[in-house]
């Protein structure tokens, strides 16, 4: 037997607990909304990123590998002659084909583009082997199948690359055009990748591409800007991946736990209504009330 004073009692400290998971829940969502990876300077998205990623970077640019964040940025502002990292990805963006990118877009947006038409060629000449393991790999990556992120005439959409998926296409991109341009690269730029599509962005499966070799006759600037900034891109789509990727994580495992809680609560409550007109004092048999966690 239980008081109903009691039974009302623990329900209402359940009530306080339930709140206090819920005020949690939404400051550890918000903390993650916040960090604004899309607007960051890449000063800020190299800070964050991994050793290897840096020194690839370096790499690219002929830099120390243990060159800080401000020295890669103006290592490759200083490549591009540009005085703003914007500027160099809307360079970079249009010398891949893409038309004048217009005012008032994102860092991580404009970087998105350039990563579309980077892969645009790259798919443009890849064997129908080749295309077919990394749309599978970035749909993959975007929880999609294939055909997702393509137009029924076999065009990239641009506005489907996103996630990991976004991820994996930077990732491939700088691969496939370091290696045509016989850049060695101190780390694999993407480690999680299937092997059959880690093989084919190797050096010896992208050899015979010949667009990318082309890049060999490319102003020795751009065989610096270009992949310094899809590598870049790529640090920045992989920590917004991350972010979107534990904000799914605790909603579904939250919503779940949160959910039941208040449905059990409401039902106890409903279970006090029921024989509020006992009063507080009345013995209540355990067996009768709602049974809960």
């Amino acid at each position: 037997m239980v008081s109903a004073r009691k039974l009302q009692r623990d329900i209402d400290e359940r009530k306080a607990r339930l709140e206090a998971r819920r005020m949690i829940v939404e400051r550890k969502l918000k903390e993650l909304a916040a960090k604004a990876y899309e607007t960051m300077a890449p000063e800020q998205v190299l800070e964050l990123s991994k050793t290897e990623e840096r020194a690839n970077i370096a790499a690219i640019l002929g830099l120390s590998s243990d060159a800080r964040c401000i020295e890669l940025v103006a290592g490759l502002k200083r490549a591009g002659s540009r005085d703003s990292y914007e500027s160099v990805v809307r360079d970079v963006s249009e010398k891949l084909g893409a038309p004048p990118l217009a005012e008032g877009l994102s860092l991580a947006e404009m970087e998105r583009i350039a990563i579309g038409k980077a892969l645009e060629k790259t798919l443009a000449e890849a064997s129908p082997e080749k295309r077919r393991a990394l749309l599978a790999e970035i749909g993959k990556g975007q929880g999609q199948g294939a055909a997702a992120i393509v137009t029924t005439t076999g065009a990239l959409v641009l506005a489907n690359l996103s996630g990991f998926g976004l991820y994996v296409a930077a990732s491939t991109a700088v691969g496939a055009l370091t290696s045509a341009l016989g850049i060695v690269l101190p780390f694999a730029v993407y480690t999680g990748m299937s092997s059959v599509l880690a093989t084919l962005i190797g050096p010896v499966g992208w050899a015979a591409v010949g667009l990318w070799a082309l890049v060999k006759f490319l102003n020795p600037n751009y065989k610096k800007t270009i992949p310094s900034v899809l590598a870049i891109a790529a640090v920045r789509a992989r920590l917004i991946a991350e972010r979107e990727q534990r904000i799914a994580k605790i909603r579904h495992e939250s919503e779940g736990i949160l959910r039941t809680e208040a449905q059990e609560l409401a039902r106890l409550q409903e279970f006090m209504r029921s024989i509020e007109h006992l009063g507080p004092e009345a013995s209540i048999p355990k067996n009768i009330i709602p049974p809960s966690r």
